[in-house]
């Protein structure tokens, strides 16, 4: 695959506050559209006390965080655990095609789901923010693959800072 590096974010941050606590992660401001394909490993803990059982994540772009103007960007490759045990963390992956987002969007954000499509506030109490990463690249039109991105599965104990 030919390809170039992209400019990443660099920061997530809590977003999208409800009834009092977060509701998603969004990353700080970078040129998405400099980039046409994203790599993105989101990780959380789950700390309800309860064991969750996800659906799959909502990502989004936007100019300004909060702002109605979303776009919602191919992610066809989005890998996640079906169920979290209490204090288990887990990882959200994501491989996203960022070819033809609006050059003015420069924010992304992901809000993990429950298997219902229901989400939970506050995030930063209930799975709190653990770790991320990102790789942007640019790769020729028609090499975006699935098969580039790796599922990685942590285990409770493991990675811990």
């Amino acid at each position: 695959m030919s390809e170039a590096k992209g400019k990443c974010p660099t920061e997530m941050y809590y977003s999208y506050h409800w009834a009092g606590g977060a509701t998603a992660c969004s990353t700080d401001s970078f040129p998405i559209s400099e980039s046409s394909q994203l790599q993105m490993k989101v990780e959380f803990k789950n700390e309800t006390g309860k064991t969750i059982s996800l659906g799959r994540p909502q990502l989004w772009v936007n100019s300004n965080v909060g702002d109605g103007d979303a776009y919602l960007p191919d992610f066809a490759c989005s890998f996640f655990p079906e169920i979290v045990k209490p204090g288990e963390k887990f990882a959200l992956d994501f491989l996203v095609d960022t070819a033809d987002v609006p050059v003015e969007h420069k924010f992304l954000t992901v809000r993990p789901q429950l298997l219902n499509g229901g989400w939970y506030s506050p995030l930063e109490v209930a799975s709190p923010l653990v770790d991320y990463a990102f790789s942007c690249q640019r790769v020729q039109k028609g090499e975006l693959s699935c098969q580039d991105l790796r599922i990685i599965h942590l285990e409770v104990g493991r990675g811990q800072k």
